[in-house]
């Protein structure tokens, strides 16, 4: 998961065999609570891990507006 300190919401990928990709939720970090996730909400899947955190914590970035 990753998050940035003082954060509410974390980002964790996961592992969709049934469609063959990896996808990123958007967790609440005090109650676990997946408040999004990135195939329901927008049919996005990525080939491995890395490219769907950097695009689960870009669009935490845009969710949280600016610092």
């Amino acid at each position: 998961m990753k998050g940035s300190p003082g954060n509410a919401f974390v980002v964790r990928t996961a592992w969709l065999a049934e469609s063959n990709v990896w996808v990123w939720e958007m967790v609440d970090a005090s109650s676990g609570e997946v408040t999004e996730r990135s195939w329901p909400s927008h049919w996005a899947g990525y080939p491995n891990r890395e490219v769907a955190e950097q695009a689960g914590v870009a669009r935490l970035q845009e969710v949280a507006g600016p610092s």
